[in-house]
């Protein structure tokens, strides 16, 4: 009997882990860009450095209205790359960006570069 309730007690355990890895995918899917801080650049200058260094740039989020040269020149590296634009509020920014520092541009990059 003591074998049975060691093998219940392993069987919660399991279906615990299984429980937490549930809710980790659920979030991912609410939003999976929210996951990708190590693959997340913010900034004007850093962004445009990743595009001239050759760094596989994904996605990129503009905050809506700025228009000046660094931001023109960072489009223009996008459009030449195919990278996605998407022009967001200051606020979809602000969630996006950990440090807070992201000067009205987010790029998420590849995790590897592929050539």
């Amino acid at each position: 009997m003591k074998y049975s309730s060691n093998k219940n007690e392993k069987k919660d355990k399991d279906f615990s882990e299984l429980d937490k890895l549930n809710k980790t995918e659920e979030k991912l899917d609410e939003n999976p860009d929210e996951h990708l801080d190590e693959h997340l650049i913010e900034g004007r200058n850093s962004i445009l450095e990743a595009f001239r260094s050759g760094r596989t740039v994904d996605k990129l989020y503009i905050q809506d209205g700025l228009r000046d040269s660094v931001i023109s020149s960072i489009l223009r590296e996008a459009k030449k790359r195919d990278a996605i634009v998407n022009f967001v509020s200051k606020e979809k920014l602000d969630v996006m960006s950990p440090g807070k520092k992201h000067q009205g541009v987010i790029a998420i990059c590849s995790a590897y570069a592929y050539s």
